[in-house]
């Protein structure tokens, strides 16, 4: 008995790298709609858009791609209890 599941052999749900996209995303959308105090507003450029997401992309601390790395046993059995199906947690 090994139960065969039909499912992409990519699934991003089991990619942490899509909590970082997503992680990156949601600290973009801020910084550019509602920069903090000593943060420089977006000018609209292209340079200053890749310059502002390399620097949020930088911050991005190992605790919290740790977190994301510590979900995958919860996502690969949410994975198995839906039958492939695609799965969200609070983070992605």
């Amino acid at each position: 008995g090994v139960r065969l599941l039909i499912h992409l052999g990519r699934s991003p749900d089991l990619n942490p790298i899509e909590g970082c996209w997503l992680i990156l995303k949601e600290k973009a959308k801020r910084r550019l709609h509602k920069p903090c105090e000593g943060e420089t507003p977006w000018d609209g450029t292209t340079k200053h858009l890749k310059d502002i997401l390399r620097q949020i992309w930088d911050e991005i601390s190992i605790n919290e791609i740790r977190e994301l790395i510590e979900e995958m046993p919860d996502r690969c059995q949410r994975l198995i209890e839906t039958g492939g199906e695609k799965i969200r947690s609070q983070r992605w």
